[in-house]
C-alpha cells in the first residue's frame, strides 16, 4: 500500500527527547526494499497536547517539524535521505537556524536549535 510514515519513535513532536537532529536523522526509508521505497509517498509530524497548550505549542513545533520537512525535501529530491554524516553537518544547522530566525522574525517564538542568537531579537 502507498503510505506516509509517522513514526511514534522519531517524530512525534511530544516526545521530549526528539530533538531537532533525532527527527532530522530519521531515515523513513531504512529497512525498506526498493519496491516498498516506492510506495513511501512521504511523512508526518504529530503533536499531541498531553505536555503543551497555547503557551509552548510553538516552541515544540519549531524547529523540529522543520527538520523533518528537510529530511523529507532531500529525500524528494534526491530519492534516498541523506546520510548520517550531511544530517549533523554546519549545512543543516546553519539552514534551519536561518528558517528559525525568519519565523522569529514574524513573530512565531520558535524555539532554539542550540546555542546561538538571531541577529535581530525581539523582547
Amino acid at each position: 500500500f502507498r503510505t506516509v510514515a509517522s513514526p511514534s519513535e522519531v517524530w512525534y513532536l511530544d516526545h521530549a527527547d526528539n530533538t531537532w537532529d533525532v527527527m532530522f536523522n530519521y531515515d523513513p526509508s531504512t529497512n525498506l526494499t526498493s519496491s516498498q521505497q516506492a510506495l513511501l509517498l512521504g511523512g508526518e509530524v504529530t503533536m499531541w497536547t498531553e505536555h503543551v497548550d497555547a503557551t509552548n505549542y510553538l516552541q515544540w513545533i519549531h524547529p523540529r517539524s522543520n527538520a523533518v520537512a528537510e529530511r523529507l525535501w532531500s529525500f524528494a529530491q534526491i530519492g534516498k535521505a541523506t546520510t548520517d554524516s550531511d544530517a549533523f553537518s554546519d549545512a543543516v544547522f546553519k539552514r534551519l537556524s536561518e528558517h528559525r530566525c525568519r519565523l522569529v522574525d514574524r513573530g512565531i517564538p520558535a524555539a532554539p536549535l542550540g546555542p546561538g542568537f538571531c541577529a535581530q531579537t525581539y523582547v
